[in-house]
């Protein structure tokens, strides 16, 4: 009877060891299973993100699009406005530039003209995006003694009050139809802004379009320079 208690006791005390072992193990490979599943997932959110960023910057390659009559109905309450386009002499932003005017002309704004700009470019071409400004015109005028001379603060002050909102307008119409366009700092302060002549007038400035992880400082250069 001892000697079969101490074996009964034996086959107890090695099923513990047994099972404790089995627990042990158990727990390994939970929690490698579960350390597998984590990097799985982690691999998948990463092929993921990989794959849209590739979308991104393939669209990004991609030409800038315009529902021309869409932003024209949203636009035509500013009807008699006259504006200018001024694009870099690139194929993606002369697209651009050419719909935004389109768009412009079918609200019954006033075309003013523009360029597309091969040479050095102004400052307001060397961001990426697209840029609004109200404009007054840098001509000069007959002053109240008899000169001629550039118009007098007041003045300008009163253009950039009357097509301030409407640049600020056409900015939001523009973003509302999926285009980068942001209103010039610059068109919120009563100075000439384009220098050399030209009537008041909005002025649209097309550049290249920008792309996923662009640098804020991102300067464009015209190959021209």
């Amino acid at each position: 009877m001892g000697l079969t208690f101490i074996a009964g006791a034996g086959g107890l005390i090695l099923g513990g060891i047994l099972n404790s072992r089995q627990a042990a193990q158990l727990r390994r490979f939970d929690a490698d299973l579960t350390a597998a599943k984590t990097g799985l997932e982690v691999q998948k959110g990463l092929t993921l993100k990989a794959q849209k960023d590739l979308l991104e910057l393939q669209n990004a390659s991609l030409p800038r699009t315009l529902n021309v009559a869409k932003a024209a109905s949203k636009l035509r309450r500013y009807s008699g406005t006259r504006f200018e386009v001024i694009t870099i002499a690139d194929f993606e932003p002369s697209h651009t530039a050419a719909l935004i005017r389109q768009a412009l002309l079918d609200a019954h704004w006033q075309d003013g003209g523009g360029s597309a700009i091969s040479g050095a470019l102004p400052k307001e071409l060397s961001r990426v995006g697209i840029w609004v400004e109200a404009s007054p015109s840098a001509n000069w005028v007959d002053l109240p003694d008899g000169s001629r001379g550039p118009r007098p603060a007041k003045a300008v002050d009163a253009v950039v009050a009357r097509l301030g909102p409407i640049a600020q307008k056409l900015a939001v119409v523009l973003r509302e139809e999926g285009l980068d366009a942001k209103t010039r700092p610059a068109s919120e302060v009563s100075i000439p802004l384009f220098p050399g002549g030209g009537d008041d007038a909005i002025r649209i400035y097309v550049s290249l379009r920008p792309f996923p992880g662009m640098p804020d400082d991102l300067m464009v250069v015209s190959a021209h320079n």
